[in-house]
């Protein structure tokens, strides 16, 4: 993934068509392979693949909406990527739009979106009542269906309307859907999550419905669910177990040293824990994806199945199955680590894990300080020197 990230900024880069052509079919290969593998987690699986895809919208002139829905180190990567290439004559634009469009989408603050369009009064349109005037005409509130603008079943759990507010929020956003009525259509998400996420609200829609209930106790029982959800989750948002694994990093270096050696103070090698900066094997398609000699990477394990709370109900097979998230040196020749924004999770057995000492590690800077000689075979990615910023 790393290369053939290098590779699509490379082609934009130079405004390269043929180079795109080309490589756009590498990349659907890889694609098809990648959806074919059996040890994948589903969830990595189809992650990798959209962002493959979304590659491929690049080397197109679009920015795919489904960019969006990418989390974690897959969003980082494209956030870098569209960054160096930021200025260059390879034009983007949102998907359905020409490719001569200006600006990528950097998302209003919410202030910006839910106010933008204030009556002189100031009402912002955060409530169910003056949403619904603003679609019926002043104090004639109109009968919406809040699970109809979410898309969830009535019997929908608080969690899955959750994850059902995220993916339309980020989807209809005014900074990202070219829809007139994209601003309006937000507001009316937020309303309905406003009032969907809090079981008081929820229970008293339920009951009277939108119409009525705005007059009833309770009724305001949610508001502001809607914003605090946008804070958490909008495209900076915060990486949940790998923020915890750099926490353990933090935590290890700060309890004594490395702390975190591959072997036990005993002097038995150590199971790799959450948190553990690790040596792992590099999975056939990455080897040949990569084509630089390397068969082992360095990263950070920021996930294990034995320790998912669903364990218990994984296959055997699955259970020692982890997730690494790659790292790479700062510089050629240094003893510093650093997250590989270009890189994308890996899926390695934990019995092919080896734990390497971490003689610091710089919480502010996400910097590993590693002093061990790597096995051979095991190493950094090389940037493309055109990709370097």
């Amino acid at each position: 993934m790393n290369e053939v990230s290098g590779r699509t900024l490379a082609a934009m880069l130079a405004c390269d068509e043929r180079r795109a052509r080309d490589l756009l079919a590498e990349i659907e290969e890889q694609r098809v392979a990648l959806l074919e593998c059996t040890f994948l987690e589903k969830e990595t699986m189809h992650d990798s693949a959209r962002f493959l895809r979304i590659l491929q919208g690049l080397l197109q002139h679009e920015v795919l909406r489904e960019a969006q829905l990418l989390h974690g180190s897959y969003q980082q990567a494209l956030d870098r990527l569209l960054n160096q290439a930021a200025g260059c004559d390879w034009k983007l634009a949102e998907e359905g739009q020409p490719a001569n469009a200006s600006d990528e989408p950097q998302f209003s603050t919410w202030d910006d979106v839910m106010g933008r369009r204030r009556n002189p009064a100031g009402n912002s349109g955060s409530s169910a009542s003056s949403s619904a005037a603003a679609r019926g005409g002043p104090g004639r509130p109109v009968d919406m269906t809040y699970y109809r603008v979410l898309g969830v079943a009535a019997d929908v759990e608080a969690r899955d309307v959750r994850a059902a507010y995220r993916a339309a929020a980020l989807r209809e956003h005014p900074d990202v859907s070219a829809a007139p009525d994209a601003e309006q259509r937000f507001k009316e998400l937020s309303v309905a999550y406003d009032v969907l996420s809090d079981a008081t609200a929820r229970a008293l829609y339920d009951e009277v419905g939108a119409e009525r209930m705005h007059t009833r106790a309770g009724a305001g029982a949610g508001a502001g669910n809607a914003r605090a959800a946008w804070d958490e989750f909008k495209p900076f948002q915060r990486e949940g177990k790998r923020s915890k694994a750099r926490a353990a990093a933090a935590a290890a270096a700060a309890a004594g040293g490395d702390g975190k050696g591959g072997a036990a103070a005993g002097g038995g090698a150590r199971e790799p824990a959450f948190g553990d900066v690790v040596e792992y094997p590099l999975r056939a398609v990455e080897v040949a994806d990569l084509c630089d000699g390397r068969t082992a990477g360095v990263g950070l394990l920021v996930g294990r199945n034995c320790d998912r709370g669903d364990a218990a109900k994984l296959p055997p097979e699955q259970l020692d199955l982890c997730e690494i998230e790659p790292l790479r040196l700062e510089e050629s020749g240094s003893n510093r680590w650093i997250k590989d924004d270009l890189g994308i999770p890996s899926i390695a057995r934990l019995g092919e894990l080896v734990v390497l000492p971490v003689a610091a590690f710089d919480r502010r800077f996400d910097v590993w300080t590693i002093n061990a000689e790597l096995s051979d075979g095991c190493g950094s990615p090389e940037l493309p020197e055109e990709v370097m910023l």
